[in-house]
């Protein structure tokens, strides 16, 4: 029989373990909602530059109002130029079908499917492939294709 001392101590060292994964995983957490945010491009990025400028320059109120209306003009001329990027895509995407083969056009479709299911997901684009960690090797139609990664 062990002595309530031992049982003691085992229990204090999986609770230090529970809590130290806990906070690395709360860690983790906030870098990689961080990294989706930086890398989804849209209104959010141009709020959280404001955010960041805001923190790191310690903005005055005035200069907060007079650049958060310089950074919401700039994402309503980049709005109009979202939708140009996303035409030009999809008239890729067609010309691109229209080279491949029947079964390569299934699996073209299948990429889009999955990215599709990624950018709806919450998961940022050029993000893992759900093929054995294999790389997104295409976009949906409408999404510029993910730069490759090192």
């Amino acid at each position: 029989m062990k002595p309530a001392n031992a049982t003691w101590k085992v229990g204090l060292v999986f609770a230090g373990i529970f809590l130290a994964g806990a906070v690395a995983g709360g860690f983790a957490a906030v870098r990689l909602q961080k990294a989706f945010f930086q890398r989804s491009g849209g209104p959010d990025a141009l709020m959280m530059h404001s955010n960041r400028l805001n923190e790191r320059l310690k903005l005055e109120e005035p200069q907060r109002g007079r650049i958060g209306a310089i950074i919401a003009a700039t994402s309503d001329e980049l709005r109009p130029l979202r939708r140009e990027i996303d035409k030009a895509i999809q008239a890729m995407n067609t010309k691109i079908v229209a080279e491949l083969t029947p079964e390569q056009r299934k699996e073209f479709e299948e990429m889009q499917r999955r990215w599709k299911e990624r950018v709806r997901g919450g998961r940022p684009p050029g993000g893992r492939d759900d093929k054995k960690g294999a790389a997104p090797e295409a976009t949906a139609p409408g999404q510029p294709v993910p730069p490759p990664r090192p």
